[in-house]
């Protein structure tokens, strides 16, 4: 677990805690003195848009890609497509990297559906 200590909107630095077990000592270690990469792992990705369709963050596909760009894994997969699976021709533009990652998710999940006339916008079952 890590907590960040401070007001970001008002301090530019903050103090960390970071509790853990002994075995992941060095891990976190080799994490925070950048020996590792920080990678992200948004394996719920289809629950979290679901859950922003729900609270109305995301009525459109592209309310969808503007709050996928928001997010670590978007960053992540700017430096390293191929290692999140996405191969090199098609993380070229950051548009053509968001729609990648949205058909993956419909892909497996099938969690959007929407019409093309219709300004791409979200149907609510």
């Amino acid at each position: 677990m890590l907590g960040r200590a401070g007001r970001p909107q008002y301090e530019p630095k903050g103090k960390g805690i970071l509790i853990t077990n002994h075995s992941k000592q060095q891990l976190y270690l080799s994490l925070m003195n950048q020996q590792l990469p920080v990678e992200s792992h948004m394996s719920r990705l289809p629950d979290m848009l679901n859950a922003e369709v729900v609270l109305g963050t995301i009525s459109s596909v592209s309310d969808a890609l503007s709050w996928l760009g928001y997010t670590y894994l978007y960053i992540r997969m700017l430096k390293s497509p191929t290692l999140y699976g996405i191969p090199i021709d098609q993380a070229l533009t950051s548009m053509l990297l968001l729609t990648h990652v949205l058909y993956m998710v419909d892909r497996h999940a099938h969690v959007v559906t929407y019409f093309q006339k219709a300004d791409l916008r979200l149907e609510q079952r």
